[in-house]
């Protein structure tokens, strides 16, 4: 099964540079969990998704992620409730 996700926060990370040990300090966990989740061995919650954006100065990706992805979760529908919770992390 494709890693969409965790390829997603890997590419962020790698864009702004960070290794994983920066990653997981910004993030406030551990290297291995970092690990594991762009290794899609843990569920990538929206949330998570949001503050990876964030501490990556990368919600342009996140964004552009979201809008083309077939299915996002239950409670997001439609694109512009995918806006209306991303505006504070890009405001």
């Amino acid at each position: 099964m494709e890693n969409i996700e965790g390829n997603l926060l890997r590419k962020m990370r790698l864009k702004r540079g960070f290794t994983q040990d920066q990653m997981a300090e910004r993030m406030c966990l551990n290297r291995s969990t970092i690990s594991r989740m762009e290794n899609g061995k843990i569920t990538v919650t929206l949330r998570d998704a949001m503050i990876w954006s964030q501490k990556t100065s990368n919600q342009d990706l996140l964004l552009s992620f979201i809008a083309n992805a077939d299915v996002i979760g239950d409670s997001i529908t439609s694109l512009p409730t995918v806006v209306s919770l991303a505006l504070p992390f890009i405001a």
